[in-house]
């Protein structure tokens, strides 16, 4: 038993530090409404907390689109004395913890384009992976958590600004299987139109029609996450979310005349804690 137990620590963790290349957009939503699970463990028991584990998600190959695809996408939760916590694809430093609110710098990768993803995208060109800097605010009473994240690229892959702002419902009374998250996301126009928008060379390459894109919330999410004890140190980890795009997000031909505005995602795996 002790080596099957290691040999399946062994595989969750090699499959949890090996990138994801196939996923550019799955990887990223579908562990959004994990992070509603418990962030660490009492740092009066331990300093540390790690969690890896594997997931089968089911998501949209990218934003806007109607393709669905069916990945195996890594889970990794990580922190140290709840100060620097990193949550897969997101790194945090909380510089202030006092009376319910923290705030403190962050950085964050988000998933780009293939124009070989779909045949109207052909001649619009690739969007890069886009890695992001900024900071962030939460603050908690009872069961509520508000929060903001504020981020600005720096690869070069969007050059844009964006701002997501959530409320998180935590309650053992009122949601015993899982909790909740509300979330919606400002872009500005440089994201909208790396993302979203139609310039006269792309139109004339792909036969799309030109389309500009502004600066404006793009769209409203509504997640569920739970992690179920099951033996050990072993957890289920199950997540959906309902993503709706708006304004020139969803107005767009990419996604009005090619895609769908109503986007959905499903995770369902395990982790290990160590």
């Amino acid at each position: 038993m002790n080596r099957i137990r290691t040999l399946g620590i062994a595989i969750l963790g090699a499959i949890a530090l090996v990138p994801a290349v196939a996923q550019e957009q799955v990887d990223l939503v579908t562990t959004g409404s994990l992070d509603l699970d418990s962030d660490v463990v009492d740092e009066a028991v331990r300093p540390w907390d790690l969690r890896i584990g594997i997931l089968a998600a089911l998501g949209p190959d990218f934003e806007g689109t109607d393709e669905y695809e069916l990945d195996a996408v890594p889970y990794v939760l990580a922190s140290w004395r709840e100060r620097i916590i990193l949550r897969g694809r997101s790194l945090e430093a909380n510089l202030y913890r006092a009376t319910g609110l923290r705030f403190g710098p962050m950085i964050k990768t988000r998933g780009g384009r293939k124009d070989s993803k779909a045949d109207f995208l052909r001649g619009m060109g690739d969007v890069d992976r886009a890695f992001e800097a900024g900071g962030f605010v939460r603050y908690a009473t009872g069961p509520i958590r508000l929060g903001a994240n504020a981020l600005a690229d720096f690869s070069d892959a969007h050059d844009g600004t964006v701002v997501e702002i959530f409320s998180d419902l935590r309650s053992k009374q009122w949601m015993p299987w899982g909790s909740l998250r509300v979330m919606t996301t400002w872009a500005s126009s440089n994201y909208m139109t790396t993302y979203f928008g139609i310039d006269p060379v792309q139109s004339r390459r792909s036969g799309l029609p030109q389309f500009d894109a502004d600066a404006g919330f793009k769209d409203v999410r509504i997640s569920l996450g739970s992690r179920v004890p099951l033996v050990g140190q072993w957890s289920g980890l199950v997540s959906v979310s309902y993503v709706r795009l708006l304004g020139d997000a969803a107005d767009t031909p990419l996604v009005d005349d090619h895609g769908d505005a109503n986007q959905y995602i499903a995770a369902l795996g395990v982790s290990y804690e160590f």
